[in-house]
């Protein structure tokens, strides 16, 4: 049987989205790196902060020192916007770090990084549900 790949391009559409959002990810994940997980987050912030800048690893060879100088310029400014914009709280001896972020249309956005949970295993990892539960107001039916 034949394996298909589907890519999803999560990028073009992350500013159709109008709800709140809390993206999970776990530093441990050897299926897709945290990096992505940071892109999205900025992306989805993108309308307080203005566009990403290009990452460094996507710069062409003849790059000159002056391009590459005002390309760490950009990231440099980009960076101090968003340290204004995010608010970071630290949990349980880092291992949850919440970022969160209000988007210049109202949406409610946060980033929760842990350090363990895999792919796979991040929902049951201690204290996610907690944050979830905070974050949406869910509460169990009562008994």
């Amino acid at each position: 049987m034949a394996c298909t790949y589907t890519q999803l391009r999560t990028i073009e559409h992350i500013h159709n989205i109008k709800s709140p959002v809390t993206i999970v990810h776990s530093h441990d994940d050897d299926d897709t790196p945290i990096s992505h997980a940071i892109l999205i987050f900025d992306q989805l912030i993108s309308s307080v902060l203005g566009p990403v800048p290009p990452s460094f690893h996507t710069l062409p060879f003849s790059t000159s020192e002056e391009e590459f100088t005002a390309l760490k310029t950009k990231h440099r400014e980009y960076r101090k916007l968003r340290d204004d914009a995010v608010t970071i709280s630290r949990i349980a001896n880092d291992a949850f770090v919440v970022n969160e972020a209000v988007r210049s249309d109202g949406v409610k956005l946060a980033f929760v990084e842990t350090k363990y949970g895999g792919h796979g295993r991040i929902a049951a990892q201690e204290g996610v549900q907690d944050i979830l539960i905070e974050r949406y107001r869910l509460r169990s039916p009562a008994a």
